[in-house]
């Protein structure tokens, strides 16, 4: 079967699969941060993990392309849409417990859901994730943080479907963690997390939130869609600052445009296109590489078909 060509057979077993919501040729512009995006082929609400593992195994058996949606704060969808199946999990998946001092969170949990839990639950390590949009799965495959820490530092263990629907569980030792990214098996879904936190005072807490997140809101843009930082930092440097000593800070295509606040972030003034978040990616990594010989790549997941984006 040819990859990205949904078969009739196919569709028709995606829509009656027991535990899995589906809709079809849904647009992404109303799923992701930016506000921007065309059409999937698909898109899947598994409302348990047995629902999930078997959505997961029938894609994979039909050799069909599947991504995780998140919620879709670090995605760029282009314009023309892509012919995949995007997988939500944020109906069945977003549960959060604590046992002693871990906590247990679904991969859909929002991330302030998360931090809200823990201090209710006076458990102090999460606190670097104020502020961080997305939700608790997509944080681990970025290894999502701040320079006050980041998910390797406080994640005990991941729980997965793999491809063939199995279930594992891999503990801090086998999660090969880097920066903003952590490899897991190929088509692998993070279905849930296990933290290792301590013990605090809820004050003292409220205290470093407080100040985590007027440092991001008086650094980075935040009543403009977006999609966080564009581009990783290069070692021992600033992406935003880069970007800005080329002279692009501020600077716009269409409605899209290199922020003036923050310049390793592009917002949706209204009406962009994918298209043109894409066109100001390209041109600050080659002013850049022009400029300072340093090839910037991208921290957000640019996904989609290339053609027919008008």
């Amino acid at each position: 079967m040819k990859t990205g060509v949904m078969d009739p057979e196919l569709r028709k077993e995606l829509q009656h699969l027991d535990g899995v919501k589906a809709e079809w040729d849904v647009t992404m512009a109303g799923h992701t941060s930016l506000r921007v995006g065309g059409p999937v082929s698909c898109l899947l609400r598994p409302l348990n993990l047995a629902g999930l593992q078997t959505a997961v195994q029938v894609l994979n058996q039909n050799n069909y392309p599947y991504f995780i949606l998140g919620r879709g704060t670090n995605l760029l969808v282009q314009d023309a849409g892509i012919k995949a199946v995007a997988i939500s999990l944020e109906e069945g998946f977003s549960q959060v417990e604590r046992n002693d001092g871990k906590v247990k969170a679904g991969a859909g949990l929002r991330l302030s859901r998360l931090l809200r839990f823990c201090l209710q639950q006076n458990l102090s390590g999460l606190e670097f994730i104020a502020g961080i949009p997305g939700s608790v799965g997509g944080a681990l495959r970025m290894n999502a943080g701040t320079p006050a820490g980041e998910m390797a530092d406080v994640c005990e263990a991941a729980h997965l479907v793999l491809a063939d629907g199995a279930l594992a569980r891999l503990d801090r030792t086998r999660l090969p963690f880097s920066y903003r990214r952590l490899d897991l098996p190929p088509a692998a879904v993070v279905v849930g997390a296990e933290f290792l936190l301590t013990v605090s005072s809820r004050e003292h807490m409220r205290q470093r939130i407080r100040s985590l997140l007027k440092a991001r809101k008086d650094k980075q843009p935040w009543r403009l869609p977006s999609a966080g930082s564009v581009f990783k930092n290069p070692p021992g440097d600033f992406a935003g600052r880069l970007i800005e000593a080329v002279g692009l800070k501020g600077v716009r295509i269409g409605d899209a445009q290199i922020s003036p606040k923050h310049a390793n972030f592009i917002v949706n003034r209204g009406q962009a296109r994918a298209r043109d978040i894409l066109a100001l990616i390209h041109l600050a990594q080659q002013k850049v590489s022009q400029e300072f010989g340093v090839h910037l790549e991208l921290e957000i997941e640019v996904v989609g078909n290339h053609h027919n984006g008008s």
